[in-house]
């Protein structure tokens, strides 16, 4: 296979997939940070019984999280990175051929029905389609629906288990990787900000770097909502992308982290409440 170059619907599955693993890390590390922030005063003391551990395990889902999303985002070229969120889209768009024109095609009482591609949209996001009105349209259907699911309570999240509200609409291909395009390139800013925190910061040691301390954080940030903008991100592009190649390699993502550190803390809590490690 020449360097970059797609020939058949097999190896752009192998790529996404790969891709997949990244952003699965991220998705991991994203949740369990935010876990030790809501849960470390509610269980200090089972904390407390192995200070290091958990010290160390924090620190270290802030690298894999970052370097995770480093790779997925990386933009310093070379041709071992050409295959990246921003560039996938592109290719995919090139290999349009390896598509179908309709996402699902069935028979119901005689009649052929043919659907297009289901996107997810946001309901901050609508206005990526202001100078679409086909599409506004369909958005405003979907939520005539269903207004209580999509105004007031939203539906469980798929990337971060909160309350956010959405719809699926039917797009084509070509419409729903022009919105994910539009997507990445609003984010330009925070990727610019996380190259620069991986190179000097995670990946490499800069010297400038430490001896700014807090004032590198101020010149490059990055803050939690980005960090949740990037992660959400990769995962629903890629979700979309194995839909569209009806390759159903990816699981569900909210068993990819089931609130495994409360689970664990839990244990130890039960442990102390019942005399102590000794009895066990």
């Amino acid at each position: 296979m020449e360097k970059d170059k797609i020939n058949s619907k097999e190896e752009l599955i192998k790529i996404i997939e790969e891709l997949w693993n990244d952003a699965l890390s991220a998705y991991y590390n994203y949740n369990k940070i935010q876990d030790y922030r809501k849960l470390y005063h509610k269980y200090s003391e089972e904390m407390g019984q192995s200070p290091n551990y958990h010290s160390w395990e924090y620190k270290a889902a802030h690298e894999v999280l970052f370097m995770a999303l480093a790779r997925l985002y990386d933009l310093s070229g070379g041709a071992s990175l050409k295959w990246l969120l921003g560039e996938c889209i592109k290719k995919v768009k090139e290999k349009s051929g390896l598509f179908s024109e309709y996402s699902a095609e069935y028979d119901l009482d005689g009649e052929s029905y043919n659907i297009l591609y289901m996107c997810k949209i946001m309901e901050n996001e609508e206005s990526y389609f202001n100078n679409k009105e086909e599409i506004k349209k369909k958005i405003k259907q979907q939520k005539n629906l269903n207004p209580d699911r999509f105004i007031k309570t939203g539906e469980e999240n798929i990337c971060t288990r909160e309350g956010n509200p959405f719809v699926r609409i039917e797009l084509s291909l070509e419409e729903c990787l022009c919105f994910y395009n539009r997507k990445i390139n609003g984010m330009k800013i925070q990727i610019e900000n996380l190259k620069e925190l991986r190179n000097k910061k995670y990946a490499h040691k800069d010297c400038e770097t430490i001896l700014k301390g807090e004032c590198f954080k101020k010149e490059f940030p990055l803050y939690w909502k980005n960090i949740k903008d990037l992660m959400e991100y990769s995962v629903d592009l890629l979700q979309f992308l194995s839909e569209a190649l009806h390759c159903y390699f990816i699981p569900d993502i909210e068993s990819a982290y089931n609130n495994d550190l409360e689970d664990s803390l839990k244990l130890i809590h039960f442990a102390l409440e019942y005399g102590g490690y000794d009895k066990f």
